[in-house]
């Protein structure tokens, strides 16, 4: 049995930021054999893919600073470039300043007249009604509406809507001072700037952090925990004695692992809702030309509802022979997939469309299901949560990360949030640990 201070469980984006800036002191258990969660990198055919379409920007300059600086990770900076499929015209992103754009006068007829009716609501209670304040009919019921409805695959209506003005672009185009005047998250638009490790994938960011760190398991997958003698076993059986658990699980898995949790904890668990994704990886033949980085489809007729061309992400693997594409799929019944179904729609989709040529052969091929890609923000989740919390850290047990808080963050708020809660843990255990600015 091993005696340890602080137990970590995850080598994600959180797991290792939070053992980082404990100084190395805890011990990170990963169920899988590689660092990153659900940032994770792998190759096929000398490309590049990531688990999941993802780029590197922040509002936080001590994050912007940090991973080139402190963790000495080359990034490839470039101006965004998303579009959108609309019923086979593509558009540049975002819907409601380029709709304009689209060859059907009547859809921007409605769009324009939905803009200038829209309904005055002092304080939109869910995603729906924010849309509509935001956006109005015309927009909501052409792309808004069918887009969100196919990602989350949720009603609308049951959704919070505090973090969409973080996330859903503006319809007025924001000079670039006021977009940099402050440390909150703005939404990504045509002015963004992007980044991206210049060599590897996404992941190479948590390899150089986990390069810091001390002491992380991997293959050690968490199965037991008993707060009341303060153990935790893993399915290899090995034990650890800890003082302090901080959890990057999804906290539904976490509370069916601690022993004598109440009913009625479990039940409040069960109800958070989340979005469960068929990730497609692609090899062409050639390299792409003419594509976006991203492209955002709302169409019944196209499974995915978005597609990334990752390997415009850098020049170093936009100047590979072959070039990588990801699509992402959000499913309903995670346990009930026509994969290959979705698969071959997508492709067909892309060639109908012109986006990639009919000629260009697919090298390889895989998918990936993933169970937990994204949190839904139900109207209870914040209620929900509370109770988690305090139910959890009265154990000595923290839960954090996306599925840990239940929060649709990206990696720079999981730093930081990960920051936060290791200097409190070096307060309340009073250990002398310098944390790095």
């Amino acid at each position: 049995m091993e005696l340890v201070k602080t137990i970590i469980i995850g080598a994600g984006p959180t797991g290792l930021s939070v053992d980082y800036h404990l100084n190395g002191n805890g011990i990170v258990l990963e169920n899988l054999p590689v660092v990153g969660g659900l940032c994770r990198s792998f190759e096929m055919n000398d490309v590049v893919f990531d688990i999941g379409g993802h780029s590197f920007h922040t509002a936080h300059n001590t994050i912007r600073s940090f991973i080139p600086n402190e963790l000495g990770v080359e990034l490839f900076l470039q101006k965004r470039d998303a579009r959108i499929l609309f019923k086979g015209s593509v558009i540049p992103y975002p819907w409601q300043r380029f709709f304009h754009l689209i060859d059907d006068k009547k859809v921007v007829e409605d769009c324009i007249k939905g803009l200038e009716m829209r309904p005055q609501y002092s304080q939109p209670k869910n995603l729906h009604d924010f849309i509509l304040v935001k956006y109005g009919t015309g927009i909501a019921q052409h792309f808004l509406f069918p887009y969100n409805r196919k990602l989350w695959r949720h009603n609308l209506g049951e959704i919070s809507c505090d973090w969409a003005s973080e996330r859903i672009v503006s319809f007025r185009n924001k000079p670039s001072a006021e977009i940099n005047a402050s440390e909150q998250r703005t939404p990504l638009d045509e002015n963004s700037l992007v980044g991206y490790p210049a060599k590897g994938g996404f992941n190479v960011i948590f390899k150089k952090m986990a390069a810091r760190l001390s002491n992380i398991q991997f293959e050690q997958k968490v199965c037991f925990i008993d707060p009341h003698s303060n153990l935790l076993r893993t399915s290899r059986g090995d034990v650890f004695k800890w003082e302090k658990i901080v959890s990057t699980m999804p906290v539904t898995e976490l509370v069916t692992m601690v022993r004598d949790v109440p009913n009625h904890i479990v039940q409040l668990a069960n109800e958070l809702p989340y979005v469960s994704l068929q990730v497609d990886f692609f090899v062409t033949s050639e390299p792409l030309v003419g594509v976006p980085q991203r492209l955002y489809c709302a169409d019944a007729d196209m499974p995915a509802h978005k597609i990334v061309f990752n390997s415009l992400s850098s020049e170093n693997e936009r100047n590979k022979p072959y070039h990588s594409i990801i699509s992402e799929t959000s499913i309903g019944d995670f346990g009930k997939s026509s994969c290959c179904d979705r698969t071959a729609r997508i492709f067909k989709r892309l060639c109908d469309v012109g986006l990639i040529k009919d000629k260009m052969k697919i090298l390889s091929h895989r998918y990936e299901l993933v169970k937990y890609a994204y949190p839904v923000r139900g109207r209870q989740v914040k209620r929900i949560m509370d109770s988690l919390n305090a139910y959890l850290e009265h154990l000595g047990i923290y839960s954090i990360g996306r599925f840990g808080q239940w929060e649709y963050i990206n990696i720079d708020q999981c730093f930081l949030k990960s920051k936060q809660l290791a200097e409190r843990l070096i307060s309340e255990q009073d250990i002398r640990v310098a944390i790095p600015s």
